[in-house]
């Protein structure tokens, strides 16, 4: 063979290879984006924790919102998990703060502790998370807390000390007449404070010149009493508004409209 043969031989040989080289590399670098995208697809389907339970949050703001209860993402929901915290004491589920409810998935709903730690979740908690957990610590017999921002009950607080128990709604939905606590600033423990010092008996506190907080020990039980809470304010204060006198339950009526009647509802 000529050294003329030779290098062209050499010269294929060494085209060869790098074509093979080149296509081993093609070959590697999709079994890497392969194997990238089977791992984001299964860390997109990974099991959420308390998936449920997070998801029950997202739907109550939206029953907020339904109920004109708050505009845009304005408000918050939070529940107790009981034992959920590594030490076995209980965990709380809260809404993060300042993002759009339309967005929002299971995911985006914050883990805590008591301390205010987050546990699981990548969102910051809403930004009264320190109120929250005060309410949470000092109501053992609360596993639901929501804070809204409905106007009739806001507007009612700047006018009286409290809405009374002069209608059937506030009586069975809120158990007790609702208070209004002096204001104090928002994302502030103070929030918490005032809620513990000033909700009594009911189911709700309005904060002065905020909001509501509303209570129960469970998500329907806390919204049902934001919602009928509202409908109280505005009838309260289309009552006001004639400046005609007020006629109010005796604390005998409301003694009987409280009584079990065994047979409102459904059977559990």
């Amino acid at each position: 063979m000529s050294k003329k043969d030779d290098a062209k031989s050499k010269k294929a040989a060494a085209a060869e290879a790098a074509k093979k080289a080149k296509q081993a590399a093609k070959e590697e670098a999709g079994k890497r984006l392969a194997k990238a995208k089977d791992a984001a697809e299964k860390a997109k389907h990974k099991a959420v924790p308390y998936k449920a339970e997070r998801q029950s949050l997202i739907d109550c703001a939206f029953g907020m919102r339904d109920n004109a209860l708050i505009k845009g993402n304005g408000g918050n929901v939070s529940m107790r998990v009981p034992g959920a915290a590594p030490d076995g004491r209980d965990a709380f589920l809260v809404t993060p703060t300042a993002m759009s409810y339309d967005t929002m998935v299971p995911a985006d709903v914050v883990l805590v502790d008591e301390l205010g730690n987050t546990l699981d979740g990548k969102r910051r908690p809403t930004s009264d998370m320190t109120a929250v957990l005060y309410i949470f610590r000092h109501m053992p017999e609360v596993n639901v807390v929501i804070h809204t921002h409905q106007p009739y009950a806001t507007a009612l607080g700047l006018v009286v000390d409290e809405l009374p128990a002069d209608f059937t709604t506030v009586i069975d939905e809120l158990h007790a007449a609702v208070h209004v606590a002096p204001f104090t600033r928002s994302s502030d423990e103070g929030m918490g404070i005032l809620t513990v010092e000033h909700i009594g008996d009911a189911l709700a506190v309005i904060l002065k010149h905020h909001g509501v907080i509303a209570v129960g020990k469970d998500i329907d039980q806390a919204l049902t009493a934001a919602i009928y809470l509202e409908e109280s304010c505005q009838a309260y204060l289309a009552a006001l508004a004639t400046g005609l006198p007020i006629a109010h339950l005796t604390p005998e009526q409301i003694a009987d409209e409280a009584e079990e009647r065994g047979y409102y509802g459904q059977p559990a």
